[in-house]
């Protein structure tokens, strides 16, 4: 008699929540809305799956602290995936409140049509993973004649003439504060920045001479000031350098933080931005690199390809210009995954645009996965976004960021790989800054 011994081959994945707790600034809505990740992982990459997640909130939050519908919410795995993530955007507002909390906890794991319990697949429910929307509104704080020393933690935002700012100093200045010189106009070239802690010299009237001189305290070593004119006005803000890229080497959480000065990528309908690949890192894919305009209201405007080869294009002709963009579009770019032999098959004649599942025209502030689509049907191919990661089909942050040495640019890596693969970030690597308009 012969005996067989049957054994049993599944594998059941463990799925659990990525890290315990974030915090994330509530910001001031509109075109500078934060976002947070929330990440699930599992043991077993095997096959598609939807994560259900119960969320409850502290005393005070409600559905409009979110952009993200915060019902049915989930996270989904396609196959191959050992991580998958899902953006939250923060709706600010310019309110002074207490912090919120947003915990978040697995409920179910289904099918991938999350028609049924997927057999098998385990989790903790009482593992949570805890969101903290830290308010960042106060009362904007306005210098005065006198020589006076603040402190940022107190106010929302410095702002003065260069006059009244002349001579004062601001302890415990950051990443998320501003100087706003008010009824100004400069360039990052009439800044001058003496490290030591930080002293801005600003030559308003550009006779080559400071005509007001702002001292703040802290440790600037790890970035650069920007300058964006704001209307009449002019913000001052302190960015952080890009942090060091190469293949294969994983980002922390921390520095994958999107576009790191949208404000900077806004027009003013006069001066055109250039845009220089850098021949940092290496993809196996052939991208292409596009951008287009985002209005006030999110409409998306006048998509343009810049390169339909990166690879080639980083030691050859590695610049573009992005002319006439209109005062107040804010600009987005976009990837298209391994898209060279489709961008080689496009026409002259061809327009693109960017419309949901559903075929409706996409919204760049709407909390929905946009899809490229040429001469109004949906093409064929995975884009990636600069402008709002929610935007993106597989929910993940593509893009991290940081300024240039000097102030006058910042730099912008992509991942390329479906939920953020290696995490490596260089796949697209280029700068963009502004190109003065003769």
């Amino acid at each position: 008699m012969l005996e067989f011994n049957v054994l049993n081959d599944d594998v059941f994945a463990t799925y659990s929540l990525s890290g315990t707790s974030a915090t994330v600034r509530e910001g001031n809505g509109a075109l500078l809305r934060n976002f947070a990740t929330v990440s699930v992982t599992r043991t077993d990459p095997s096959g598609d799956a939807q994560v259900y997640l119960d969320i409850s909130g502290s005393e005070g939050v409600t559905v409009d602290d979110t952009v993200t519908d915060l019902s049915n919410f989930r996270v989904d795995f396609l196959d191959g995936q050992t991580v998958a993530s899902r953006i939250v955007l923060i709706e600010g507002d310019l309110d002074v409140e207490a912090d919120e909390t947003l915990t978040f906890s697995i409920n179910q794991v289904r099918t991938p049509r999350g028609n049924q319990v997927l057999e098998g697949a385990s989790f903790d429910s009482s593992d949570t993973f805890v969101l903290t929307i830290e308010n960042d509104d106060a009362e904007a704080f306005f210098a005065t004649t006198q020589t006076e020393t603040h402190d940022a933690s107190n106010f929302a935002g410095l702002g003065g003439t260069p006059d009244d700012l002349d001579g004062d100093s601001v302890e415990n200045f950051g990443q998320a504060d501003t100087v706003t010189y008010i009824s100004s106009f400069f360039q990052r070239s009439d800044l001058t920045v003496t490290q030591g802690s930080a002293i801005l010299d600003v030559d308003v009237d550009g006779d080559g001479a400071s005509d007001s001189t702002l001292r703040l305290e802290g440790d600037f070593s790890m970035g650069d000031f920007m300058v964006v004119q704001n209307g009449e006005n002019v913000d001052v803000t302190f960015e952080t350098f890009l942090p060091d890229l190469a293949d294969g080497r994983a980002q922390e959480d921390s520095a994958i933080i999107g576009v790191a000065n949208q404000a900077f990528l806004t027009g003013d309908g006069v001066q055109d931005f250039q845009v220089t690949l850098s021949t940092i890192g290496f993809a196996g894919y052939r991208n292409v690199l596009g951008v287009y305009e985002v209005d006030e209201v999110g409409d998306i405007h006048d998509i343009r390809i810049l390169f339909d080869d990166v690879t080639t294009a980083r030691t050859g002709a590695n610049t573009a210009q992005i002319a006439d963009v209109e005062a107040g579009h804010s600009l987005g770019f976009f990837i298209v995954q391994d898209g060279e032999s489709w961008a080689n098959s496009l026409a002259e004649a061809d327009t693109f645009s960017f419309v949901t599942s559903d075929g409706a025209s996409g919204n760049a502030l709407a909390e929905e996965a946009l899809y490229l689509a040429v001469n109004g049907a949906r093409a064929d191919v995975n884009s990636f976004h600069s402008f709002n990661a929610a935007l993106n089909f597989d929910g993940a942050q593509h893009v991290l960021s940081g300024v240039d040495p000097g102030g006058v640019s910042m730099t912008i890596g992509f991942e390329d790989l479906t939920g953020t693969g290696d995490r490596d970030y260089e796949d697209v690597v280029f700068s963009v800054g502004l190109l003065d308009v003769a």
